[in-house]
């Protein structure tokens, strides 16, 4: 959607196929809908003249859905209207006497919600595609110590309450009058969210000073909530949603749709560097350590990488490189920085459990100076990467406005070891998983490979040229080295082919970098606020 400013609500149909979110845009309130398999609009349906579309709720079936709306004037009256998704139209109106207190729910074919008076809670029912009033189906005391609520969420199904109150976000288990969770942010919640089947929690926080902490997401345990992961998205209002089988968190807030792909001991999350909010258009770089437990980030040209754990998504080291990094890698138990002349080590700290430790330049345990070919010195730089093995190096520069120069170094040594001169631009260099191949894009648009040949007797490598094509090329490979792939249609699919995860409009692109692990997938375009790494297993 081109025009949209605002997303305010989102919602899962309960079979996970759709996905429906109430906008702002530049025709008005809208509630569209859209089909997660294929990627395309299902229906955009037109809020109500001077109304301001709330929550919203699926039906069992799948095609009904209710959302919630206030007028535009001081009442606190709301009206839930339910409509086909399929064909976009109105079924039927429930008007609402006085404020609905947190979500409207789904229960089978029936719609529930909230309201609440001094001392009690009580929970409405109305039938998705019936006409009838509205009726009383419980109603529950406050709980002691909750009579400040500024939210609160009834699960449909479970004997389940969370409030927001007094600064504090709680879980009530109503058939046992007990607390399962009580924990504060240091300042407010602003959102809430139960998976369909209970396991999860989750909650935003923000400081009294306007300061957003966080998404925190519990597990459910035997006897209460535990803590199962904190995600730090890149919007100060983001709400959290998560989706019906527990494995996807959504936070949708008021410029950006993100999402993270969850599995029970870790989740894919956004990685967000505070030193690199203005992007300039420089992309990220990223390098994966060979068992895929560390990965280390930097924002091009810039000096401080980020080595984060990617079992709990905490930094493990941060280093003041003291150079501008353009190139990052792992061998054995170091992190490798390259840099306009230099390629620099560091140790990585042992143990699993070593977080967030700082070291610098003069902490490094190895320095190698590139011995440049005389072409190279002074041309403007264009690109440099690493092969996956981390014996060579890449460097791209401009000889002049329509030729360029790919220039070949040993990683250990700094060693030029070959020159290719190309008359055209060189865009968008890559090495072949196995590291034996370089390709890259031309300027004309075609695509040239050359096949890095080492003569063991001789000590001497040499580019050979695998050939050119005058066909658009896709840009570096879309698949991993265990056969994940990323489909036209912008689908990440599993090596037998089952969806996983369905790439937003901001995560790809021509211009979108993309670095495959084993069962990562890191996503590092210029534009963006963050480097994003999803976990696809």
């Amino acid at each position: 959607m081109g025009d949209l400013h605002r997303t305010n609500r989102l919602i899962f149909s309960l079979d996970g196929r759709l996905l429906t979110s109430s906008v702002s845009c530049e025709a008005g309130r809208k509630l569209i809908s859209w089909d997660l398999q294929t990627g395309v609009v299902v229906s955009a349906i037109s809020a109500e003249r001077g109304h301001y579309p709330g929550s919203i709720a699926y039906s069992a079936c799948g095609t009904i859905f209710g959302a919630i709306s206030y007028g535009s004037d001081d009442s606190n009256d709301a009206t839930v209207n339910t409509y086909n998704v399929l064909s976009g139209t109105h079924i039927c109106s429930h008007l609402v006497e006085g404020p609905v207190k947190g979500e409207i729910q789904a229960h089978g074919e029936c719609l529930r919600f909230t309201t609440m008076t001094p001392g009690s809670i009580t929970t409405w029912e109305a039938g998705f595609a019936s006409t009838h009033a509205p009726t009383k189906v419980e109603i529950l005391p406050v709980p002691d110590g909750c009579h400040d609520l500024q939210s609160l969420l009834v699960h449909p199904t479970l004997p389940r309450l969370a409030l927001i109150c007094e600064q504090r976000v709680r879980v009530w288990d109503t058939q046992h009058s007990k607390f399962l969770l009580d924990f504060a942010h240091g300042g407010f919640s602003n959102a809430m969210s139960f998976s369909p089947d209970g396991r999860f929690f989750a909650s935003s926080g923000v400081t009294p000073e306007g300061i957003f902490t966080g998404i925190y997401q519990w597990k459910e345990s035997h006897t209460s909530y535990v803590p199962h992961q904190r995600l730090i998205p890149d919007s100060s209002t983001a709400r959290p949603l998560i989706s019906p089988n527990g494995r996807t968190v959504i936070m949708f807030g008021s410029t950006a749709i993100q999402l993270w792909h969850t599995t029970e001991s870790t989740t894919s999350r956004s990685i967000v560097l505070a030193q690199t909010s203005r992007s300039n258009g420089r992309y990220f770089v990223l390098g994966f350590s060979p068992d895929e437990a560390l990965a280390a980030v930097v924002r091009e040209g810039d000096k401080t990488i980020t080595v984060l754990d990617l079992k709990s998504g905490v930094p493990r080291l941060t280093i003041d490189a003291g150079m501008e990094v353009y190139g990052l890698g792992f061998t054995g138990s170091n992190v490798v920085a390259i840099g306009e002349g230099e390629i620099v080590t560091w140790d990585l700290p042992a143990g699993d459990h070593v977080l967030d430790l700082r070291a610098n330049i003069t902490d490094s345990i190895r320095t190698v100076t590139f011995d440049y070919h005389r072409h190279h010195i002074g041309q403007p730089y264009l690109d440099i990467l690493t092969s996956p093995d981390l014996h060579h190096v890449a460097i791209v520069r401009s000889a002049s406005f329509n030729s360029s120069y790919l220039g070949l170094y040993d990683v250990r040594t700094g060693q030029h070891l070959q020159t290719v001169t190309h008359d055209h631009s060189i865009y968008t260099p890559w090495f072949t998983p196995d590291g034996r191949e370089v390709w890259y894009v031309r300027g004309d648009g075609g695509l040239d490979g050359w096949k890095i040949v080492e003569d063991s007797k001789s000590d001497v490598t040499e580019l050979e040229h695998l050939g050119s094509t005058e066909h658009q090329p896709d840009g570096p490979p879309s698949r991993s080295s265990r056969g994940y792939q990323i489909t036209d249609d912008q689908w990440i699919l599993s090596p037998s082919g089952k969806r996983l995860f369905w790439l937003p409009p901001q995560w790809r692109g021509l211009n979108m970098k993309q670095v495959w692990g084993k069962r990562f997938l890191a996503l590092l375009g210029g534009k963006l606020p963050e480097a994003v790494i999803l976990e696809l297993e």
